[in-house]
């Protein structure tokens, strides 16, 4: 079980890293316009 739970929380903490990563190169070109 504890592996199961740890297993959905690495993938929980990517998947939002990957979200995170994906915000920022949407604002520095932004940031270089300006």
């Amino acid at each position: 079980m504890n592996e199961h739970l740890s297993a959905a929380f690495i993938y929980e903490f990517e998947v939002a890293r990957a979200n995170l990563t994906q915000s920022q190169l949407a604002i520095m070109p932004a940031l270089k316009i300006i």
